[in-house]
């Protein structure tokens, strides 16, 4: 490509209009010599050139990309489909041991209270006999103490009897 070509060319294709030696010239005037004008001229257009896309490049990469949005969207359906069905097999089992722990933790819970019940039962019959045995003691003790004083009342009155008839 010469330096004072008008029109910067990629893969056959015009890409931006630009005018080397219009370019040159104007460094020149700015004060580059002309072999830094022109190596600067010319680098700036190969890389205008080099970077430059076209609209064709543009809707090509346009479709492409389109295309790969769509298939990964795709994609992101049947992973997302399918995670939700894994999930929901997974809620399903985890219901399941749920309910049977629950369950087990409801019989032992009864077993547990079955087992109270019987202890608190065996203890009344038992608190009901120790009862009844210190009623029986007490009531031994009582009828004992109160023929203790009657024997000292009348023991009492038979000294004081003897003492008044002597």
């Amino acid at each position: 490509m010469a330096w004072h070509d008008a029109m910067c060319y990629r893969d056959g294709m015009a890409a931006v209009a630009f005018d080397t030696l219009k370019l040159a010239r104007r460094l020149e005037g700015a004060g580059f010599s002309r072999e830094q004008a022109v190596g600067t001229a010319e680098a700036l257009a190969d890389t205008l050139a080099g970077g430059m896309a076209t609209k064709d490049d543009l809707t090509y990469s346009t479709t492409e990309l389109k295309a790969d949005i769509a298939q990964v969207r795709t994609e992101l359906k049947a992973d997302i489909a399918q995670v939700r069905t894994e999930l929901k097999a997974e809620i399903a089992e985890v219901r399941a041991e749920l309910k049977a722990a629950i369950a087990e933790l409801r019989a032992e819970i009864a077993e547990v209270r079955a087992q109270v019940r019987a202890e608190i039962a065996e203890l009344r019959g038992e608190l009901k006999g120790d009862i009844a045995a210190l009623r029986s003691d007490v009531a031994k003790w009582i009828i004992g103490a109160v023929l203790l004083n009657a024997v000292t009342v009348l023991g009492a009155i038979a000294a004081v009897w003897q003492l008044a008839h002597r």
